[in-house]
């Protein structure tokens, strides 16, 4: 492979103090050895135009260490290595950009996606870019290549350690917000913990979904049901038939809770998720997959309470696959299968309860009143509430359960 100086680079001074910030140890930079060569994925079917590329970007002094891939499921394998960018020709024999960027935009959402074409038209250029990618240029016009990688792979790691950031400190305000909502609502907050249980499992089964943030994703997406009138919220908890208002009213649980979320920073991946629950289009491009994985937990959740068989669940999910997406539901199956065989529900002692362990039936007062709903995580301060209700004369001194691992 043929290589220039970067002395000879026209650009050299800025490329250069790019390609040098790349392999600094700047605190906004992440990754596990910062002077390593950046991987990046290329979806070309033109083995020279694959080596003009990689010439370019080493003529100006950027290190990489490409991949190339002609197919969706070698372009799926390579995902699955977290490059630092995606090279992608819009147009190939059995596969083209387009699809390529929406599976950028289900497995690897953060990871810079630009399109080098030999042509491309201003129409396709805009929805691109409205659909997520993060730039564009022509093969014929490669000048910017190099600092177009190197603005991109930056931006893109100042990004997920502002995300990071602020997902810890959204972590804590949710767990501090669940012990509130468990005792105002506790019927609504025990589905919202059900769904986020069922949807975290499922994502724990796809390639390139992080089962923890759809949790929470999950969680905040019943934000809103924790406003429902007590009874509509005991009936969506027992699995109970609603009338055609009450119905209405949860259909607006999506929007109402996106627009509780909007004035919170950084949340912007998840209100989309959210707003995309119930939809088949999205003006900003594709459906998330979070969104898919949201809608068969709900669902799920839903005939599970009802007391579907899980057979039975999985037939009628499967009938709508197109809404609910296949990948999706072969992960609920997956995990929920070897759950229930793995971690059957048993009733134990108050006493023997562990921390971690799931209630697997209601905690109901002997005078009918819902007290901590099923699904909830049994932890130190749940302990010691049941252990409360036993001394007062509230409830048995057993309680249902399923443990995990």
């Amino acid at each position: 492979m043929a290589e220039l100086s970067l002395a000879e680079h026209p650009r050299r001074d800025a490329l250069a103090e790019s390609a040098a910030a790349l392999g600094s140890s700047d605190d906004e930079l992440d990754g596990p050895d910062e002077q390593a060569p950046y991987s990046v994925l290329i979806l070309e079917d033109c083995a020279d135009h694959f080596e003009l590329l990689v010439t370019q970007l080493e003529s100006a002094g950027v290190r990489v260490r490409p991949t190339l891939v002609d197919n969706e499921a070698d372009y799926r394998q390579g995902l699955r290595g977290r490059p630092d960018a995606i090279l992608a020709d819009y147009r190939l024999d059995a596969f083209d950009g387009r699809r390529a960027l929406q599976i950028r935009e289900e497995c690897a959402h953060h990871t810079p996606f630009i399109l080098v074409s030999g042509y491309l038209s201003d129409a396709d250029a805009m929805n691109l870019m409205r659909g997520g990618a993060t730039d564009f240029l022509l093969k014929d016009r490669l000048g910017r290549l190099a600092p177009a990688l190197v603005s991109a792979i930056l931006a893109s790691r100042r990004e997920v350690r502002r995300i990071r950031d602020l997902k810890a400190v959204l972590d804590g305000a949710v767990a501090a917000l669940s012990e509130a909502l468990a005792l105002a609502n506790p019927p609504a907050f025990a589905r919202a913990l059900r769904i986020r249980d069922i949807a975290r499992a499922i994502a724990g089964g796809i390639d390139g979904v992080d089962p923890v943030d759809v949790g929470t994703i999950a969680l905040l997406s019943q934000l809103g049901s924790l406003t429902l009138p007590h009874e509509l919220a005991t009936k969506l908890h027992e699995g109970r038939a609603v009338s055609d208002t009450e119905r209405w009213t949860v259909r607006r649980l999506p929007s109402a809770t996106e627009g509780l979320l909007a004035s919170i920073p950084g949340l912007d991946h998840a209100r989309r998720v959210i707003r995309c629950q119930d939809v088949d289009f999205d003006a900003d491009g594709p459906v998330p997959v979070e969104a898919m994985i949201l809608r068969v937990a709900i669902a799920y959740d839903r005939m599970e309470t009802r007391g579907t068989p899980f057979g039975e669940a999985l037939r009628r999910l499967r009938a709508r696959a197109h809404l609910y997406g296949d990948a999706v539901i072969d992960a609920l199956a997956a995990t929920r299968a070897h759950d229930q065989d793995t971690y059957p529900a048993e009733e134990i002692d108050l006493g023997a309860a562990r921390t971690g362990w799931i209630l697997a039936s209601d905690v109901v007062s002997r005078s009918g009143v819902l007290l901590i709903g099923r699904g909830h995580p049994i932890s130190a301060a749940l302990r010691d509430r049941l252990r409360a209700f036993h001394e007062a004369g509230m409830i048995d001194p057993t309680v249902w359960v399923r443990r995990s691992n």
